[in-house]
Parts: structure tokens; sequence; C-alpha cells
């Protein structure tokens, strides 16, 4: 069983992470500021990056054209890797999949308490599935805008769960 660590205490910085920062981990970290600033008014560092990113690739226009409905801007950003000063350099990194977190683990194994996995912060009827679902939140990239939207309305989702779970 995959279980998210203890995260009693508030982070002083954040780094979302997928598989090539150009989806995913752009717009968590963006929405992630953005809500963290609002709701919480507080200052927490919130970064993104990837465990296969390529410095020359782009957000896909699916991704800019759906995160700019939340107010977000992604043509400017430009992918990072995860390396051992920016895992260090925060006090909680979130994986996007259960592969991430496996690999995020591997990497880093003597931090693994400040590992999370994304999906598990979701507090509504999908905390309680099983499988596939409950554990990832799918890639988007090179599909459709509609995925693109579903993709961005679960972040939404499961970052108001993961911002509940800091704020306590």
């Amino acid at each position: 069983t995959i279980e998210n660590p203890d995260c009693s205490n508030p982070p002083k910085s954040i780094v979302f992470i997928c598989k090539g920062n150009i989806c995913r981990s752009p717009f968590s970290h963006h929405l992630a500021q953005k809500k963290i600033e609002n709701d919480l008014n507080a200052k927490i560092n919130i970064d993104s990056a990837g465990l296969e990113a390529k410095a020359h690739e782009r957000s896909p226009e699916n991704a800019i054209s759906s995160a700019a409905d939340y107010g977000l801007i992604l043509e400017n950003h430009k992918p990072k890797r995860i390396g051992r000063n920016m895992f260090e350099g925060h006090s909680m990194v979130i994986a996007m999949e259960t592969w991430h977190f496996q690999a995020l683990k591997k990497q880093f194994p003597e931090s693994t308490d400040k590992i999370f996995v994304l999906p598990l912060f979701e507090n509504n009827e999908h905390a309680k599935e099983g499988g596939f679902y409950r554990y990832n939140i799918e890639d988007p990239y090179g599909k459709s805008i509609d995925e693109f939207h579903k993709c961005f309305r679960r972040v939404e989702g499961v970052l108001r769960g993961c911002l509940m779970k800091l704020r306590k």
C-alpha cells in the first residue's frame, strides 16, 4: 500500500514532480502558488520539475490553453529535471503518479518522509476507490484538449484537499 507521510508540519517549500515537467507539474505549481497566496495567505516557495525533463521542450498548446482557463500562463515555462540540490531544497516533494513516487524514493532513499503522491490528498468519492485512478493523475500529454481540462480539473480538486491538510 502506498501512503503519504505525515504532513502535520507546514512545509516551507513544495516541488511538484511529473515525467516531463511540461503539463501536470507546472500547472500544479502555478495553481498551488495562486491558491496558497489567496486562500492561505501564506508564503511557501513552490516549484516544479520532471524526472525526465528536457530543457528544450515546451508545454503543448492544449496545456497552455487549458491552464489559461485558470488564469495561469504556461507559455514561458522551461522544464527542469529534478536533481539532488532541488530535491534537498524543498521540504515537500509531491509526485503525480506512483511510478514518480517510487522513482523518487529510489533516487533519494534517505528522504522518503518528504515524498508524497498528489492524488492521495483527494477527499471526495474517488478517495475511496482503488486502482490506477486512486494513485495516479493521468498524463494528458499528446491527448485532446478535453483530456487536459479533465486532468487540470482533477488537479484543482486534489490540490484543494492538499491545502486543507496543510492548513490544519
